[in-house]
């Protein structure tokens, strides 16, 4: 296989992933891989972050590529609670962590994979069900919690909160954090939670 039909795999499996950059002194970014340029004499990749900007990468660079993805469960993204699942039929396809092999869903609706989720999603910030308590009654929607559920407001009631797992709703909490309502099958992981 010549260099031109490698990078020609590479841009059909690795386009629009994810990887950690490890430069050379060590610093690590999470980037996008935009373009593979096979054309010219010296073959590129070409990736983007906020914070860099646009980068072109040589193949023959001291750069390293770390295809990783982050760990499924909740985690907080700005005001929202989101469940990170991974899409195990389209894995094959695409080699790295992208829009394509990943879902985003918040108690409401699926949320866009792009470069604020996956950052997100790496840092997996959660909080303990006191601290989702005083979030939601600021101006929070819905909060991650520690144990990869998210507290919501009441979808059922107009006071009160409501607790998803990744395949539903599962539990109503009321105003005062006490169990109202719970799924038979899961009162014991909803009991754990309301005691953090």
């Amino acid at each position: 296989m010549d260099k031109n039909q490698i990078l020609r795999y590479f841009d059909r499996d690795y386009r629009g992933t994810y990887p950690h950059v490890i430069f050379p002194d060590g610093e690590e970014h999470l980037m996008k891989i935009t373009t593979v340029d096979s054309g010219s004499d010296s073959p590129s990749l070409f990736l983007q972050s906020p914070d860099i900007g646009q980068f072109r990468l040589n193949i023959c660079s001291k750069h390293k590529l770390k295809f990783i993805y982050p760990k499924t469960g909740s985690f907080q993204l700005g005001k929202h609670g989101i469940f990170l699942i991974r899409d195990v039929e389209n894995r094959n396809y695409y080699r790295g962590p992208c829009a394509e092999n990943l879902r985003m869903l918040s108690c409401h609706e699926e949320v866009d994979v792009n470069f604020l989720s996956m950052a997100a999603a790496f840092e997996k910030k959660q909080f303990s069900f006191q601290q989702a308590l005083e979030l939601l009654k600021k101006d929070y929607l819905s909060v991650a919690l520690n144990n990869n559920l998210v507290l919501s407001r009441s979808i059922k009631h107009p006071t009160g909160y409501s607790l998803h797992s990744r395949y539903g709703y599962i539990a109503e909490i009321d105003e005062g954090g006490s169990l109202s309502w719970c799924m038979g099958s899961v009162k014991k992981e909803v009991a754990e939670c309301l005691m953090y």
